[in-house]
């Protein structure tokens, strides 16, 4: 469990660097903890040791985030920046539309997402470029968002990574395959859930997702990969491969779903944890899933240190986090006599555990919850999985009469699941809309740590919470 605190200490340490300058102060403190670390270690100070440990990973963390840039300073004037595509462009008369990442304005590093509207050349999906435009701050209910409107002249074409080129073709590929044997709402769902493509969604799905309190399942995340892993396992068994043998396979073909869909944070993270998991099993050590879960939010962040603000990674985190602590705090043993019963009790308890973990950021961000969610998961989560393992099963299928007779059938499944969604949608009742402020949301989990530590106290001599 202790790479968890690490990757705590980490990310706090990170969220320090942005805000905070100095980093003469940092270095010292930095240099100072390898010191003491290095010498409790000599020393044989365990506890010591493990203190300069976290000490250590702050410091090194305020060392790897820059300090933040002053967006004020670059708003409305015209600016040179390199950008990446990260959406796939929308072609309209006189423009084109995407979403871009800025990596660099007039040569300072930065790492934001904006949405941008191009008067220049035609832009292609996952390339980099050198532009000069304008960025311009908008307001909408009381959220701002940057724009990046790029001029006519100036565009110039940097190096494009070979593996972004590739993982743009197959996308490509795969898009052209949908158009072809799916009806278009149900082409437009998969391309959102299975490749990451939210841009070629319509509004109304989006709109009726937001407003069933399903938004989560959108995004590509943990319950996306661990639906594909369990369903290649039970694949698998019917070629007799041996069970190492399932798991490697599992693990390559988590990688290449990874690179996919761009190494969406969520979706990495959940492969990491896979990987760490399953390493543990081939080395025959028994893995804490917490100390997965912190490997993986190192490496991430050590990638890309800028992922700690970003609130995809802050739910999927929060949300893997709380399943975990929930079982294990509980000491939840779910009994049930046939598989199903399991299933749907092991979905009740998952997603009780998350909406009270991630119900203040919810509200903080969105402004809304809907308290149906639990309920509705059980209907949700069992039909995405078929969608998913149906889409895994068209997409492999080589021949075309197969292809055509799969697409029909996720054409009707899809469109079935898209009318539930929209019926969730229009019940009005038991949804919260508030505005919740960090304060807030900080006095939450003050009150959650309150609890917990008052259950713990009074629950000692109890050996687990049995469900039959």
């Amino acid at each position: 469990m202790f790479n968890f605190y690490l990757f705590l200490s980490f990310s706090l340490g990170i969220i320090a660097g942005y805000y905070f300058p100095f980093p003469s102060l940092k270095i010292f403190f930095a240099l100072f903890s390898l010191f003491s670390l290095y010498f409790s270690y000599k020393r044989g100070k365990e506890f010591y040791f493990e203190l300069f440990s976290l000490f250590c990973f702050f410091f090194l963390g305020t060392l790897w985030m820059p300090y933040k840039l002053d967006i004020q300073k670059f708003l409305n004037r015209k600016h040179t920046f390199i950008i990446k595509v990260v959406s796939i462009p929308q072609s309209k008369p006189l423009y084109q539309k995407y979403t871009s990442l800025i990596n660099q304005i007039e040569g300072r590093k930065v790492n934001l997402k904006v949405f941008t509207f191009d008067y220049s050349l035609k832009k292609e999906y996952l390339s980099f470029y050198t532009v000069k435009g304008k960025l311009i701050l908008r307001k909408y209910r009381n959220r701002k968002f940057l724009y990046l409107v790029i001029a006519k002249e100036g565009t110039e074409q940097k190096k494009t990574p070979v593996l972004s080129l590739l993982s743009s073709r197959l996308t490509f590929q795969i898009l052209r395959k949908y158009r072809k044997y799916l009806s278009l709402g149900v082409y437009q769902f998969l391309s959102g859930i299975f490749l990451g493509r939210r841009e070629l969604m319509p509004l109304y799905i989006k709109k009726i997702f937001k407003e069933a309190g399903l938004s989560h399942i959108l995004a590509i995340s943990g319950l996306h990969v661990g639906i594909i892993s369990g369903f290649l396992f039970f694949i698998l068994r019917f070629f007799y491969i041996k069970f190492r043998m399932r798991i490697i396979a599992s693990v390559v073909f988590l990688y290449l779903y990874s690179f996919l869909v761009g190494f969406n944070p969520s979706t990495f993270r959940a492969t990491i944890m896979y990987t760490v998991f399953f390493m543990g099993f081939f080395l025959r050590r028994k893995v804490h899933p917490l100390n997965s879960l912190g490997i993986a939010g190192l490496i991430l962040e050590f990638m890309n240190p800028y992922l700690v603000f970003d609130i995809g990674f802050q739910l999927s985190f929060i949300s893997v986090f709380a399943i975990i602590f929930g079982y294990r705090f509980f000491k939840i043993k779910i009994k049930a006599r046939n598989y199903f019963l399991f299933y749907f009790k092991h979905i009740f308890f998952s997603s009780l555990f998350v909406n009270i973990f991630i119900f203040p950021l919810l509200l903080y961000y969105f402004g809304r919850v809907n308290l149906l969610n639990i309920l509705e998961n059980f209907i949700v989560i069992p039909l995405l999985s078929l969608i998913i393992s149906v889409n895994l099963l068209f997409l492999l299928s080589p021949a075309k009469f197969l292809s055509s007779s799969l697409g029909a059938i996720l054409s009707f499944i899809g469109e079935s699941f898209l009318r539930m969604i929209d019926v969730f949608s229009s019940f009005k009742f038991l949804k919260i809309e508030a505005s919740f402020s960090l304060i807030l949301a900080g006095i939450w989990y003050l009150f959650l740590f309150i609890i917990f530590l008052f259950i713990y106290k009074f629950r000692r001599g109890q050996d687990s919470i049995e469900f039959f």
